[in-house]
């Protein structure tokens, strides 16, 4: 009986272990199906971590690339913008120098204009020959010019021109002997002032020919004219040349320096007084023409350099605006690339949790194996 009793309790002890065996083993198998379920969890979400770390990586090689680029382009804009503002800036300082010196011109021309007008430096009756001649009265009928106004110097001869003529440099030609005693007699009758009057009928020229005349611009008429006035005067090379070359001469010559230094038998003539530019009656309107196409040719140099200065102050603003345009690019991109890199290193940190997270299910698994 005893022995039957621990034959039933033996039973009911192993029948209570395998029980125990198999809910054990049952909740392994539970166990090993949800940490292997966990596992493709982890690795799918790894898997897709991965790709989109790979997304992120060629993205933000692809921004550094596009940052580079753009620093390239804005340097070279940049550098370009440098050099184009240096270029205006010389532009601006040639264009004020022209612009200086074409209001310079047209002050000299307005000044000499109305020298002109007012017939300044003329005496009374040569300007009332003049004011006669602009009204067109008949009086002046017959009036060629006045001999300052009618010839030009070559440059560096006025004062040597100036001093050979001296007041014959007012005198008045005219067509022939009647008009210049029309002239004298109105000139006369009116208190009008005293005036030189050379008749272009009748004069001749003389034998010896003066050698000024080859540093006198005229027409022929009146170059026979300065021929006849200028008779017996020579231009000597200096003030002791003259000197020299007239000391013992028994004849009647005058010799002019280029100064304007008289030197004749028995008398001579020199020093400077300053003279202010336009007062000077000899060359006074070719001055005048020469200052007019003076100012044309600074109006057009301005007139273009205005121009070009416009086209280089758009371009300018153009460059500006892409420099910063490409500035505000790369700002941007750069707020971008931050974003992309701080995305990237989350993920890297996810993937390394999600790595650890498999090693410790791999673990675990092994141990359910086991």
């Amino acid at each position: 009986k005893l022995y039957v009793v621990d034959i039933a309790q033996g039973h009911t002890k192993t029948h209570n272990e395998l029980t125990k065996l198999v809910a054990h083993t049952q909740h392994l198998g539970a166990r090993q199906r949800r940490i292997e379920v966990e596992k493709r969890k982890v690795e799918e979400e790894r898997t897709a971590s991965g790709q989109k770390l790979g997304e992120l990586v060629a993205f933000v090689e692809k921004i550094s690339k596009d940052i580079e680029n753009l620093n390239w382009k804005k340097a070279q804009a940049e550098g370009d913008l440098s050099a184009l503002s240096e270029e205006i800036t010389n532009l601006e300082v040639e264009f004020q120098g022209l612009s200086s010196e074409l209001t310079a011109a047209q002050s000299r021309l307005t000044f000499l204009e109305d020298l002109k007008a007012k017939y300044e430096g003329f005496s009374l009756g040569v300007k009332t020959v003049l004011k006669e001649m602009g009204k067109g009265s008949p009086v002046s009928q017959g009036v060629v010019g006045i001999v300052a106004d009618m010839i030009e110097p070559f440059q560096g001869y006025d004062s040597a021109i100036e001093a050979a003529l001296g007041d014959l440099a007012q005198a008045v030609i005219v067509k022939d002997n009647e008009t210049a005693k029309r002239l004298i007699k109105f000139l006369d009758e009116g208190s009008l002032g005293r005036a030189t009057f050379i008749p272009l009928e009748g004069t001749s020229r003389p034998e010896s020919r003066t050698d000024l005349i080859n540093y006198i611009k005229a027409d022929g008429n009146v170059k026979a004219v300065l021929e006849y006035l200028l008779r017996d005067t020579y231009l000597a090379e200096d003030l002791e040349s003259a000197f020299g070359s007239i000391a013992g001469r028994q004849d009647h010559v005058r010799l002019i320096t280029k100064n304007g230094e008289v030197v004749e038998k028995g008398l001579s003539a020199g020093g400077k007084i300053q003279k202010a530019e336009g007062f000077g009656l000899i060359g006074r309107d070719a001055k005048i023409k020469e200052l007019r196409i003076t100012i044309e040719n600074l109006k057009a140099k301005t007139g273009a350099l205005e121009c070009d200065l416009q086209e280089k102050k758009q371009l300018r603003d153009s460059l500006q605006t892409e420099a910063k345009t490409v500035a505000e690019n790369i700002h941007k991109i750069q707020i971008d690339n931050a974003n992309k890199i701080s995305e990237k290193a989350g993920l890297e940190e996810a993937m390394n949790k999600l790595n650890e997270e498999e090693s410790l299910l791999n673990l675990e698994l092994g141990e359910v194996d086991s």
